[in-house]
């Protein structure tokens, strides 16, 4: 299975973090990271920084699982086969044709012209 590239961080959890110090952020995001890289946790003297650190570990958990669910199951998916085709109607047509094309757009002028000509000769002077 290839590895994931990314990760998501909720705006749910901003409140939390904007209450760390800068410092404790710093440390804060590196150990996020390597969570998400490698699956390491980190522990921290700091009970605040693990208290909100644990709220991010468990939502990068629970979205690599599901990330994880939605590969394993494409992947068997595409062992099937991929998408059967469509059926053809009784007419031999194909449900799915392309669209008739539009109809031109453009104004045929020389109709237009013999309207105007007509009506300006017929009017006396």
């Amino acid at each position: 299975m290839k590895e994931k590239k990314s990760f998501i961080l909720y705006l749910d959890n901003a409140k939390q973090v904007n209450m760390l110090t800068d410092e404790q952020a710093g440390k804060f995001i590196k150990a996020v990271y390597k969570f998400a890289e490698t699956g390491e946790e980190t522990e921290f003297d700091d009970i605040a920084l693990n208290i909100v650190y644990s709220f991010i570990a468990d939502n990068i958990k629970r979205d690599t699982a599901k990330y994880q669910e939605t590969c394993m199951r494409r992947a068997e998916n595409g062992k099937k086969g991929g998408r059967p085709p469509k059926a053809e109607k009784a007419n031999g047509f194909s449900e799915n044709q392309n669209k008739a094309k539009k109809a031109d757009n453009d104004i045929d002028n020389e109709n237009e012209n013999e309207i105007e000509n007509d009506i300006v000769t017929a009017i006396p002077l």
